[in-house]
């Protein structure tokens, strides 16, 4: 519940900026992101994803001074 909630505020969030600069997304936008995004979901193994996740939080924890370890 409360992932559907966040993307829900982020969508809103989004919707809200979009607005404040005038810009109109169609639904022929909306329908070409959607493919695009379906399209890197499928170029995207789990290895490839769990890679830069590690590879992320490692970075993330160099810069805060950390070992990356949250317990």
């Amino acid at each position: 519940m409360t992932g559907s909630v966040s993307r829900g505020s982020r969508a809103e969030d989004l919707d809200a900026e979009l607005a404040r600069r005038a810009m109109i997304v169609t639904a022929e936008g909306q329908a070409r992101a959607r493919a695009r995004r379906a399209q890197v979901e499928q170029e995207w193994s789990p290895d490839r994803r769990a890679a830069l996740r590690d590879r992320s939080r490692r970075a993330a924890a160099e810069m805060l001074g950390g070992s990356g370890s949250q317990g």
